[in-house]
């Protein structure tokens, strides 16, 4: 029987359009006189672009909401088990280095567009409202880098706290409280490795195209008790 499991794709669905509404407040001001961002462009850019992210947030984690229920019903299950404290213990560790590397290099990349993109409207301002735009400026960089460096050890500390429960189906997967789908068009399982370090389990390499001809594989590694057959649930998991 599969655990009863709360739906976090639905809350996080929520929280995105509260967001939305926040920067779409904040994009609205520069157009406004009297207020600390009149006239600064740049902000009204970043916002509606912001405001756009959040709003496809929304509603891609409204349709991940629907495939986890069916996931959960057992409807779309082919294998379901609960790691022991040991074993979720070391996953835990193997993500936490992985999303350390990672996020040090979205920081690095956002920064560099965000000095560009600032540095642009910086130039051509007049000099007495240059200093609001550094300020601006370094606001956002210290946000980014915040959740850069503070959240791999926030998530890891979530993930420690995780229910421990892994649910495969063929094009979904909950992992420890995370849900994952691979059933956009023109996506699919691309190989399904059996691995013994740095845990037991298998890396799941999943492919989809952002567009035409760009194929993106992404791997999702996930952690098994000693007595799941891997083997088995490979062949079902790469079964046409």
């Amino acid at each position: 029987m599969l655990p009863d499991l709360e739906n976090k794709q639905l809350k996080t669905s929520r929280i995105a359009w509260i967001v939305a509404l926040v920067f779409a407040i904040i994009m609205i001001l520069p157009f406004m006189k009297g207020n600390a961002l009149s006239d600064i462009w740049a902000v009204a850019f970043l916002s509606f672009f912001f405001v756009i992210s959040a709003v496809i947030t929304a509603v891609m984690y409204q349709m991940r909401s629907n495939k986890f229920k069916k996931l959960l019903s057992g409807e779309k299950a082919i294998a379901e088990w609960t790691l022991s404290e040991i074993e979720k213990l070391s996953f835990v560790e193997h993500q936490y280095e992985e999303r350390k590397k990672k996020n040090k290099l979205n920081f690095m990349l956002v920064s560099i567009l965000m000095i560009l993109i600032f540095g642009f409207f910086i130039f051509m301002m007049d000099e007495d409202n240059r200093m609001i735009m550094v300020y601006i400026l370094a606001g956002f960089l210290a946000l980014f880098a915040f959740f850069a460096f503070f959240m791999p050890g926030y998530f890891k500390n979530k993930n420690l706290n995780g229910d421990g429960h892994i649910i495969i189906g063929k094009k979904y997967a909950y992992i420890n409280g995370f849900f994952y789908n691979w059933d956009f068009l023109l996506s699919g399982i691309e190989e399904v490795e059996l691995l013994d370090e740095p845990f037991h389990g298998i890396r799941l390499s999943y492919y989809y195209y952002a567009r035409s001809t760009v194929k993106n594989v992404e791997n999702l590694d996930i952690p098994a008790p000693k007595n799941i057959d891997l083997i088995k649930l490979r062949k079902k998991l790469l079964a046409e």
